[in-house]
């Protein structure tokens, strides 16, 4: 059972510029884009953008409903240079469920740009590795 007030990683939130950020990782993140917008490298910044859907709504054969399954990442924003719109998550540590989530949105727009950041100013993109199984 869980505890009250129990944060499975130790995050703490918060508060500032009137809003409420999940994490001290998620704050210097948003600091440092905060920083790139005004020198005019991004536009467009949203924190929490979306939900972006990943699984549609579906009914099974057997008549049940499978609800949409959804995504917010920590923040978006068009890069300026290349037009190119960028989702980014910050992540102090990875786990399968978020890795899944997150490989989801990438695989369903490969034209955006879509990075973990692990530390305020360092990012890594999201690889997708397609391959087929051999026949046989």
């Amino acid at each position: 059972m869980a505890r009250k007030g129990y944060k499975k990683y130790g995050n703490k939130k918060v508060y500032a510029f009137g809003t409420v950020f999940d994490s001290r990782l998620e704050h210097d993140h948003f600091l440092v884009l905060l920083d790139l917008e005004q020198k005019g490298v991004i536009a467009d910044l949203k924190h929490h953008p979306g939900p972006f859907e990943i699984v549609p709504r579906t009914v099974g054969p057997d008549g049940r409903v499978h609800r949409v399954a959804e995504f917010t990442p920590d923040f978006s924003f068009i890069d300026v240079a290349t037009g190119i719109f960028v989702i980014e998550d910050t992540k102090g540590v990875i786990d399968a469920a978020s890795s899944l989530r997150i490989r989801m949105l990438a695989a369903l727009h490969p034209h955006w740009i879509v990075r973990i950041v692990k530390k305020a100013n360092q990012w890594r993109p999201i690889k997708l590795k397609l391959t087929q199984r051999k026949p046989g």
